[in-house]
């Protein structure tokens, strides 16, 4: 994982001409780089790597033009990820797992005293006489993979200054200790397993939002909830007093959503400063209820909604970004398998006289994720996003905003398009039939890699030549099978082998209608049913299926 940099001016649509590597893992054992940021003043890289320790990440920094390799910017007592360099705020924010249950080493700051705990409890010599032991006292006690400890992810702010005298590579992070965000409240942001810088946002007036659990809530066990909370400013230091006396509502800000006991996230500030957007649901049991996007003004305290969940719309955002001049939301949604890449005017919202009139879908046809709009971009209409499909692994494309449905791209990379030519991959197609409802349900068939239209003939007798059919069933359930180049779930791999695949999108599966997406709750059986009557659908009207 190294990183490359791409000139715009210069694209050529079929070449890398306009591609340059400047980092390489081989120089340096192998290790990683990602997670870049530009500086400031456009000339310098910070990045995220391995490289002087596998185990531990730091921050680096490389000049865009070099000369010279990546020198290290800051070394934290612990590894840490989600690089963010603020330009507003002039520096960086990084987050690390800390421990947060008070038993802290040494009175020192929070990622030092982790590393020294974490050090005691490595406990080469045994002093502990090897006891790995852990006692719960609340629920949960697990998260996705892993067990849960005294420690949660935090997000630290440290000064960028620079320096072209002094500096390593033009800037300079000092002694000073890294602010948490959090000031120690036992609450983890990023939240959750998949959790990231989205879910933060620093304002370009100094202000900072999370999004996260309420602190050491009894039902956190059984509920989805957490909160946007907003801090006027960056605080200047752990508040270790209050911590102690469990006012972590008051050291996290001002909570914006106390009227919802539902999910609330990605929290982002619009270019001025002066609103916040973020994302919505309303249940606190119910992990996959419809999003909605809601805008808070920081002046008049008043927060308005831009697509009301489950009735604007059938189709629930799931990323936000603002348009350079703070008129456009972008967003990302599940619609019918694919990741949409769409936008919605920041004020006015969806027009309900006319249903979902104001949604506008820029790109449908494949699965979309935004970066942002691309700088210099005087028009405000040019859109970095990564693309793929079934049949074609990630690449970078611009996409004009102003374009509905239309395919005004232009594709930046071709990491892959040589190595896909050179494959033989299974055609993909769309696959709807009658369901257990007798509605029609959306599947992927993917034909067998080397499949021709001689096999394909319905003509061809029974004792001919036959596939054999895998049937892939996505979980969740409240899931789909989107048309992605997954990199742990590939239905290419299977088609690969010879086989026919089939991926059914049955009740229950999200990016079809919210009513589609509950039919399975309290009713699980009708994934299943979905399933064999989608089966027994491809056998039918394709006899060369075994």
């Amino acid at each position: 994982e190294q990183l490359w940099l791409a000139d715009l001016e210069t694209v050529d649509d079929t070449g890398s001409a306009h591609l340059r590597q400047i980092t390489s893992g081989s120089q340096h054992g192998w290790t990683f780089a990602n997670t870049p940021n530009f500086s400031p003043c456009g000339k310098y890289i910070a990045f995220l790597s391995n490289r002087k320790g596998k185990t531990k990440t730091s921050v680096w920094i490389q000049s865009v033009d070099g000369p010279g390799e990546a020198t290290l910017l800051k070394e934290f007592p612990v590894s840490v990820g989600d690089l963010d360099w603020s330009h507003d705020a002039k520096g960086i924010i990084v987050s690390a797992s800390i421990y947060v249950d008070g038993n802290d080493v040494h009175n020192e700051d929070a990622m030092t005293s982790t590393a020294a705990r974490d050090k005691i409890l490595e406990d080469p010599e045994e002093n502990l006489g090897g006891l790995n032991a852990v006692l719960f006292k609340r629920l949960p006690v697990r998260e996705w993979d892993r067990w849960i400890d005294a420690k949660m992810v935090h997000p630290f702010f440290v000064p960028v200054v620079q320096s072209n005298r002094y500096g390593v590579a033009g800037y300079t992070i000092g002694d000073d200790i890294p602010i948490d965000l959090l000031q120690g409240v036992p609450t983890a942001v990023p939240s959750g397993a998949f959790g990231g810088s989205e879910d933060w946002s620093l304002s370009k007036n100094g202000a900072v939002a999370v999004s996260a659990r309420p602190p050491m809530s009894a039902d956190e066990a059984w509920t989805t909830n957490r909160h946007i909370y907003l801090m006027e400013k960056i605080p200047p230091s752990e508040n270790t007093d209050k911590v102690a006396e469990g006012d972590f509502e008051e050291l996290l800000g001002k909570c914006i959503t106390k009227g919802n006991p539902g999910y609330d996230t990605n929290p982002v500030f619009s270019p001025d400063g002066k609103r916040l957007a973020w994302l919505t649901m309303k249940s606190p049991t119910y992990e996959s209820d419809a999003v909605g996007i809601l805008v808070y003004d920081l002046e008049t305290k008043q927060t308005s909604t831009l697509i009301e969940a489950e009735t604007d719309w059938d189709y629930s955002p799931n990323s936000l970004k603002w348009s350079k001049d703070g008129k456009t939301l972008f967003f990302t949604a599940d619609v019918r398998s694919r990741q949409a890449l769409c936008s919605i005017d920041s004020t006015i919202g969806v027009n309900k006289q006319q249903g979902s009139g104001g949604i506008r879908i820029l790109k449908g046809d494949q699965s979309s994720f935004l970066h942002g709009e691309v700088s210099g971009n005087d028009d405000g209409h040019l859109l970095l996003a990564s693309v793929q499909s079934l049949s074609m692994p990630t690449e970078l494309f611009l996409v004009d905003s102003r374009i509905e449905n239309k395919q005004q791209l232009r594709q930046l990379t071709h990491f892959n398009t040589q190595r896909i030519a050179d494959t033989n991959l299974g055609k993909a197609e769309e696959f709807i039939y009658k369901g257990d409802d007798d509605d029609d349900v959306q599947s992927w068939l993917i034909l067998p890699a080397g499949f021709t239209k001689q096999d394909n003939s319905t003509k061809v007798p029974a004792s001919e030549k036959k596939f054999p059919l895998v049937v892939i069933y996505h979980g969740g359930p409240q899931g789909s099978s989107g048309d992605d180049w997954h990199y742990r779930w590939n239905l290419q791999y299977w088609a690969s082998m010879g086989f026919a695949v089939f991926s059914p999108n049955f009740h229950g599966s999200t990016g079809f209608g919210h009513k589609f997406c509950r039919d399975i709750s309290k009713n699980w059986e009708v994934g299943g049913r979905d399933t064999i009557h989608g089966v027994r659908a491809v056998l039918k009207q394709y006899p060369w299926i075994d």
